[in-house]
């Protein structure tokens, strides 16, 4: 159940786990490619672990295969998810072009629907990248209606989920700057925080899908 002290719990009883594998996921995140397709795998591997009353940390080499796989997919789908973006840039790059609209009114048309885009893409993607830890099929990547209506159908739990984040990051942050002089303690502060926001969507998604 999602909860300020579940992620909490989670860690320290696999204090250990948790310790080596923050340590390995840093180390690996310095491989360009390789590290963060293995990375965004190993989360979504958290997740659908989560989802599926699975407890325990994962081995960061113990499946490697399917969670570059997964990575990949993710990857895929992040590419894809920013057509909207990308279609919107082009078509105000040529409208400046076309038009005598200057380059201050042409951010200014820009702005409305760009933050709309944001908060939308902000709200949905979590829960679509859970509903594919779930699935494990690319297709669940596009349920957007079902992942709106679990948002909105509770959306206090949602803000829940959004906020107990928030408070982790801070805490870790918080720590992470007053220990920098160590150097190893921020990058397992970013290796923890993704740990913490993997598990946290999880619940999330536990608590929100009763199907």
């Amino acid at each position: 159940m999602l909860s300020i002290d579940s992620a909490y719990k989670y860690l320290a009883k696999n204090g250990s786990e948790t310790l080596i594998f923050c340590l390995l996921l840093a180390l690996v995140g310095f491989i360009p490619v390789f590290g963060g397709l293995l990375i965004t795998g190993l989360l979504i591997r958290i997740i659908s672990n989560t989802i599926n009353k699975k407890e325990g940390i994962p081995k960061v080499f113990g499946n490697m295969e399917e969670d570059l796989m997964n990575g990949l997919k993710l990857s895929v789908f992040h590419i894809i998810a920013m057509i909207p973006f990308a279609i919107l840039m082009i078509w105000s790059f040529f409208s400046a072009r076309n038009t005598d609209l200057g380059i201050f009114s042409m951010i200014a048309a820009l702005m409305l629907p760009i933050t709309i885009l944001t908060i939308t893409y902000w709200i949905i993607i979590p829960p679509l990248i859970a509903n594919f830890a779930k699935k494990k099929k690319f297709s669940a990547f596009f349920e957007m209606g079902k992942m709106f209506k679990a948002v909105f159908s509770n959306f206090g739990l949602y803000l829940k989920y959004v906020g107990i984040c928030v408070l982790y990051s801070i805490a870790v942050f918080a720590i992470s700057v007053a220990l920098s002089f160590t150097v190893i303690i921020p990058l397992l502060g970013t290796s923890l925080m993704l740990l913490v926001s993997a598990r946290l969507l999880g619940e999330w998604h536990v608590d929100a899908i009763k199907k």
